[in-house]
């Protein structure tokens, strides 16, 4: 999980790249499988109104090496 807060100004984006090393939480392997990656952005207006939130989700596959 990656928590950043960010102010954009209107028509202003941003991109972020993110690197897993296909370990879980205690360092092991992660099994071979399916898994669904989601980016979630909260958003509000400059004054901190008309909040709302946007999500992207992409599948990605482990294999056997």
């Amino acid at each position: 999980e990656v928590i950043e807060e960010v102010s954009l100004v209107a028509n202003q984006s941003m991109t972020f790249d993110e690197v897993w090393d296909q370990r879980d939480d205690d360092g092991q392997q992660a099994p071979v499988g399916n898994y669904t990656v989601t980016a979630t952005s909260v958003h509000c207006d400059a004054n901190l109104e008309n909040c709302g939130q946007l999500s992207a989700s992409g599948t990605i596959q482990i294999r056997e090496s």
